[in-house]
């Protein structure tokens, strides 16, 4: 268990309520998956709508009835906590059917998201994240690394495969992150914080409008490919739908 996990269950022992609780569900046989409910809403990264919380409160889904979840964090959410970086970017790929490909700029509270996949989602997006998803955030990025953290490794035994990279700035660029979120081994702290920020900015894009249904391959994504081309990890073609897995 990490040192973060560590942390935020001794910080929910006391005063419990006085302050937003997120809680975070860690996916059973799924490696580096969380949900997370907050504000009335589950957020998750492999796009599954149907979840919901049985009589003991723990998390179920209709379009799986065999998800099961391993381990649940109660984080008590500190809104004071501020960022030490003035944007963040993040980009993933992925050839899972139920995952979204994108490229997403968070700026203060707001997101300028690119969707390459699916099909039917591809296109641009602008939204604003509410106080609560923001403050996750902050918490949950101020436990990474202030140097560089690769973790691109690809012995795994999963058929798929699933990539993020993660730049944080603060006028020039002071941390990047790149890893194999299939990996065994990846900093757990680092995978929560890829998963939730994709999970957020997820839900996001599946309630907003698109801005957009067409645009230029923007400078994040070429930046994405150069690091998943340096560590010779097969693209993804964006024009031709991932096969199911």
């Amino acid at each position: 268990m990490s040192v973060l996990i560590i942390v935020l269950l001794q910080s929910c022992a006391n005063n419990e309520g006085s302050v937003p609780i997120v809680s975070i569900h860690k996916i059973a046989d799924s490696k580096n998956t969380w949900c997370y409910s907050m504000g009335g809403h589950i957020y998750n990264s492999f796009l599954d709508s149907t979840l919901f919380f049985d009589e003991k409160q723990q998390l179920c889904s209709r379009f799986r009835p065999d998800l099961q979840e391993d381990t649940c964090i109660k984080l008590k959410i500190n809104k004071k906590i501020k960022p030490h970086f003035d944007s963040i970017c993040y980009s993933n790929d992925t050839d899972g059917r139920y995952c979204i490909v994108l490229d997403a700029i968070f700026k203060d509270d707001s997101c300028h998201a690119f969707v390459y996949y699916p099909i039917e989602k591809q296109g641009e997006y602008r939204f604003s994240l509410t106080n609560l998803e923001s403050s996750l955030l902050n918490m949950l990025l101020l436990q990474l690394p202030t140097t560089s953290y690769v973790k691109a490794d690809k012995r795994s035994a999963e058929n798929h495969t699933r990539y993020s990279s993660l730049s944080t700035y603060d006028g020039t660029c002071i941390s990047h992150i790149f890893a194999n979120m299939l990996s065994d081994n990846i900093d757990e702290n680092i995978a929560m914080c890829l998963d939730a920020i994709e999970s957020i900015a997820c839900w996001h894009i599946n309630d907003t409008n698109m801005i957009n249904d067409t645009f230029e391959k923007n400078v994040y994504r070429e930046h994405h490919n150069m690091i998943m081309q340096h560590y010779g990890v097969t693209l993804i073609p964006s024009e031709t739908p991932p096969p199911f897995r």
